[in-house]
């Protein structure tokens, strides 16, 4: 996927809102030069003065949670005027991290120019 492309979760009901996680395999946008990947967690519905808590992981080449590709936001609030902006990390992980890590079938591949 081009960098700025996103898969989307389904939207998902917690807490009493509609909630999606946005995935950049390629990071958000170009400033990163593809290096990365981005997750974010977007509020799906016109709810205002949201507070969550959001934790995301990539699971790692054994299907177990990774330990080293983990983020945890603290509380923090969705806007307040009802635009309902993603939040989360542009930098969720190094790219070249996740084939030795997370990649079963090819993790013997290097980081340069393995993409």
């Amino acid at each position: 996927m081009a960098i700025g492309q996103f898969v989307s979760s389904e939207d998902i009901a917690v807490g009493g809102h509609l909630w999606r996680v946005n995935y950049y395999p390629n990071g958000d946008s170009k400033d990163n030069d593809g290096e990365y990947v981005s997750i974010f967690l977007k509020l799906a519905d016109k709810s205002k003065n949201v507070k969550a808590i959001f934790e995301a992981f990539m699971m790692d080449k054994d299907g177990q949670p990774s330990k080293s590709h983990k983020r945890k936001r603290a509380i923090s609030e969705f806007p307040t005027d009802g635009c309902n902006e993603d939040w989360g990390w542009k930098q969720f992980v190094e790219r070249c991290h996740l084939l030795p890590d997370c990649v079963a079938d090819d993790a013997s591949r290097s980081c340069a120019g393995s993409f």
